[in-house]
């Protein structure tokens, strides 16, 4: 995939003026998510128990993955995933492509259908993340001083996100490139921070809900 669009040429300083109306759709995004997500983590409690089984079968402990991500406002966390790798095979650049030999057999599936993000819901009770924003990628990518990588940092970081769906097949394009790593830094990131700060400027709960939707069917498609 050869990304043909720029940075549009956009006056940040007078986007940070509607500093006010954006803080507005973070507060109204954070109860809608804690009530979500308390509703979700009851439902898929039960599914939740049953993969952490087939996981402890598959390749032992420990069921969770958990890694540092760049969240609000420049806030590190630690984001919680179940496991789809192998044990103590991360990397610090965190790159995992299609055909990674350290992913696990459950790990694939879990993988294809995003199961692996249920945990995630944890990370929205805490309110270190929402349900629809940018992807949190690793602390070291932002930083870039350029205004668009901070501008990013003005929501918090979702499970699901314009960026993430127009990225749908990013581990097939890692797993094509001779260096994934600098493929990533240099070509996808700055691709997700340009679509990132242009849903940024628009984002409606509304438009929220939608991506929600467009998340779920593109899963089981």
């Amino acid at each position: 995939m050869e990304f043909q669009k720029k940075f549009s040429e956009v006056d940040l300083e007078s986007d940070y003026n509607s500093l006010a109306s954006i803080n507005r759709y973070v507060q109204m995004k954070r109860i809608v998510d804690f009530v979500l997500a308390l509703l979700m983590f009851v439902i898929l409690l039960p599914i939740s128990i049953i993969i952490s089984i087939f996981i402890v079968i598959d390749s032992g402990l420990p069921v969770f993955f958990k890694q540092e991500r760049m969240g609000y406002k420049g806030q590190t966390f630690k984001i919680v995933k179940f496991r789809t790798m192998r044990p103590n095979t991360s990397t610090l650049d965190g790159i995992t492509h299609k055909e990674d030999m350290r992913i696990t057999r459950i790990g694939k599936i879990l993988r294809k259908f995003r199961l692996d993000e249920i945990p995630q819901l944890i990370n929205v009770l805490k309110g270190e993340m929402s349900f629809v924003g940018p992807r949190p990628d690793m602390p070291h990518l932002y930083q870039n001083k350029d205004k668009y990588y901070q501008y990013v940092l003005l929501v918090p970081p979702g499970i699901t996100g314009k960026a993430t769906l127009e990225f749908k097949d990013e581990d097939a394009l890692l797993s094509e490139s001779k260096n994934p790593e600098q493929y990533y830094r240099e070509r996808i990131f700055p691709e997700k921070v340009r679509i990132n700060v242009e849903y940024i400027k628009v984002a409606t709960l509304i438009k929220d809900f939608k991506i929600m939707f467009e998340t779920v069917v593109r899963v089981f498609k």
